[in-house]
């Protein structure tokens, strides 16, 4: 084997894991921006349950002042 085929296959070598590391580093991000997009979509669902609550404790005693 020649030193140009070598050192060919070495730097295809290095390309492959850098491209690998590459793919590891950005899938990573991908998750956590996916988990952090997942924990707002669940906060901000709990706000409005709250608010939702809220709401029928105001409705509950306006009927209450009503029939009174």
């Amino acid at each position: 084997m020649r030193e140009s085929d070598i050192l060919i296959n070495e730097i295809d070598t290095l390309e492959s894991v850098l491209g690998r590391l590459s793919d590891l580093k950005y899938g990573d991000k991908a998750r956590a921006i996916e988990i952090a997009e997942a924990d707002n979509n669940y906060q901000q669902a709990n706000r409005l349950r709250k608010q939702i609550i809220k709401l029928q404790d105001m409705e509950s005693e306006i009927s209450a002042q009503i029939q009174s």
